[in-house]
């Protein structure tokens, strides 16, 4: 192949690997947001999701989400495989590690600002409720039909 002569290589656009579904992917960082009150969490597994899924949900081995869950039965009652979300794969365990600590790094602030949010909107919806309330109870009560509260009686004298 002298000066001038061009090699041409063709690429295939598609794959010929069928792709892996989500359920049975390893090496992966995913969160837990409950459906309930919106805590989350971010972890790493090398191995299958589905069966890190099923450890969280009915602990075969006690995770931090299992106690969790345990603890309030409401959130254990809405939560279920869908709460877990696949946030990024690697190709190694050490990549894994350093991925989710960038997420923890990344996303809890967030979920904490959210979580915080939804606290003040709370308090600010029982604040708004407790002064209609308060008006309410100060201003003095009104007739019931204020167009007949305005007869006024004029003696009358028949004998004239």
């Amino acid at each position: 192949m002298g000066p001038g002569i061009f090699i041409r290589i063709k690429i295939n656009m598609f794959s010929v690997k069928d792709s892996v579904p989500k359920s049975l992917r390893s090496r992966v960082v995913y969160e837990f947001t409950c459906a309930l009150c919106y805590a989350c969490s971010i972890s790493e597994t090398t191995r299958r999701i589905c069966t890190r899924v099923r450890e969280h949900l009915v602990s075969e081995k006690p995770s931090h989400v299992y106690k969790r869950l345990q603890s309030s039965g409401t959130c254990r009652d809405s939560c279920s495989s869908d709460s877990f979300t696949i946030l990024v794969s690697a190709a190694s365990s050490f990549q894994v590690k350093i991925k989710e600590a960038l997420y923890i790094k990344w996303e809890i602030p967030t979920a904490l600002r959210f979580v915080s949010f939804l606290i003040i909107f709370h308090v600010l919806f029982m604040l708004f409720n407790f002064l209609i309330l308060f008006q309410v109870l100060l201003t003095p009560p009104q007739p019931l039909f204020p167009m007949y509260c305005n007869i006024q009686i004029v003696n009358v004298n028949f004998m004239a």
